[in-house]
């Protein structure tokens, strides 16, 4: 994956989980939000909770560098939430949560 950090002189990392299901065009202005940011989180993880509006292959297309958990089928926000959160887990890692 490649990295999404923009070298502020901070050693904070932080980590970005967005869950989602069939949300695709509010999940895009999200995820724009996501990579603008002034600090960027160094790991973006989109859970896709088994959409069926072509989110993945929107997040593929235009977010490569995010990485995409897709669900086989919908497990709730708790849920997706988990399973984002066990991807990105890393020491010393500050949580930035975002539900779409």
């Amino acid at each position: 994956m490649t990295s999404t950090t923009r070298d502020h002189g901070s050693s904070d990392s932080v980590a970005c989980i967005v869950v989602t299901r069939d949300r695709k065009d509010l999940l895009r202005e999200c995820l724009r939000a996501v990579a603008g940011q002034t600090h960027r989180p160094h790991h973006v993880v989109m859970v896709d909770n088994a959409s069926s509006d072509g989110t993945r292959g929107m997040v593929r297309a235009e977010f490569p560098a995010f990485q995409i958990i897709e669900l086989a089928r919908n497990v709730g926000g708790a849920g997706a939430f988990y399973a984002g959160m066990t991807a990105a887990r890393e020491p010393a890692t500050r949580w930035l949560v975002a539900r779409r």
